[in-house]
């Protein structure tokens, strides 16, 4: 079974997350603000300017770097750097979230979500903010959709996803705990 673990953009990992026992079980992907604290294996960068100083840190040398095909000429080529193909040009959140599922979608079995919140968003008396998170979800979906012979698993996610997701029979909750003990 190919496994791949997607830590969310703002996810704060526990103290007592093993990242070599989750590597162990399959290939970590994130967005560039999950490396440090989860040593994330393929780092995901879908802004110019961030890319360019993660690139002066060198950081493809410590990961798989991944920014979008249009930065790639705009940044020298640099040896070691990945691209992917797509436009992602949507007013979402945290977009490097959806961009790594869709990645990890081609070519696995089981994506285990971490830090992923899938609840209800709620309401927000900024107008901006809500079509953002409500931009998400629509493509956190989407991918999840997309993806049916995938298994979508939100690993520790403590309320029960919107019901926007209630329909999508590959989307599974569970804790690291019962995670770990199947795939170990």
């Amino acid at each position: 079974m190919r496994v791949n673990i997607v830590y969310a953009s703002q996810y704060v990992p526990p103290a007592d997350l093993d990242s070599d026992l989750l590597k162990s079980i399959g290939s970590t992907w994130g967005s560039w603000r999950t490396w440090r604290d989860c040593l994330t294996d393929n780092v995901i960068c879908n802004d110019l300017g961030h890319a360019r100083e993660l690139l002066k840190r060198n950081l493809q040398t410590s990961c798989n770097l991944y920014v979008a095909e249009k930065f790639y000429a705009k940044l020298g080529r640099p040896s070691g750097l990945n691209y992917y193909q797509g436009n992602f040009e949507g007013d979402a959140l945290d977009i490097e979230d959806v961009i790594a599922m869709h990645l990890v979608s081609t070519n696995c079995d089981l994506v285990l979500l971490l830090g992923f919140n899938l609840a209800n968003p709620g309401t927000s008396s900024d107008r901006l903010v809500l079509r953002q998170m409500k931009n998400r979800f629509g493509l956190l979906r989407s991918c999840i959709a997309q993806n049916t012979d995938v298994q979508w698993v939100l690993v520790d996610h403590t309320n029960a996803p919107d019901k926007a997701f209630s329909d999508l029979i590959n989307l599974t909750c569970d804790t690291r705990e019962n995670v770990l003990k199947l795939l170990v």
